[in-house]
């Protein structure tokens, strides 16, 4: 998750926030490595999926916006997945897992866009990914690459499971949750 700000056109207040899918059980030593790896604010959050960032301005979600999001969260049932190919963004340098499938992603996604419709993307779904590694170079990509595959290629694919949306805001150089709203009826 890159550190992205939002400008809320009414009252002109930034701020910065992600909603995203945290995935689970995070393999063994994959915490260590992605903060070894990642050089941003965002490396402090979980291991995870994003479905927005940025979200909406946290200071412009009213009582019916949380509503919307524990709806939202209400309407997308629990789902296992699975973590395998290793990607990367070349033009950013972000290295990445594919989640499979993918659909269970994109419908909550879409769910969360018919919700806010303000934070639909200007053309198609994102690229759902689970980031494990942002180079500075070239070289750096491609050390942290082998790094990756000699620590966890054995170990692929990871067998994961989306229990909840989480609601990350930027706050003092990083991130840090501010709600949870687990996923099915309850």
């Amino acid at each position: 998750m890159r550190s992205c700000r939002m400008t809320d056109r009414t009252s002109g207040d930034l701020s910065s926030t992600a909603l995203v899918i945290p995935a689970s059980p995070t393999p063994a030593g994959l915490a260590a490595f992605r903060r070894r790896h990642i050089h941003h604010p965002g490396a402090v959050v979980p291991f995870h999926v994003t479905l927005a960032a940025p979200f909406v301005p946290l200071a412009s979600l009213d009582d019916e916006g949380w509503a919307r999001l524990r709806r939202v969260a209400a309407a997308t049932e629990p789902f296992d997945f699975a973590a395998g190919s290793i990607c990367c963004f070349p033009t950013t340098s972000v290295l990445w897992l594919a989640p499979s499938p993918v659909a269970p992603f994109e419908a909550c996604a879409e769910a969360v866009h018919r919700a806010f419709p303000g934070v639909r993307p200007d053309v198609g779904q994102p690229t759902f990914h689970l980031t494990v590694g942002l180079g500075r170079t070239e070289h750096d990509v491609a050390d942290t690459l082998a790094a990756f595959r000699a620590e966890f290629e054995h170990r692929l694919p990871f067998r994961l499971h989306a229990r909840h949306l989480d609601l990350y805001v930027e706050a003092d150089g990083g991130y840090r949750r501010q709600a949870r709203f687990a996923f099915g009826p309850g």
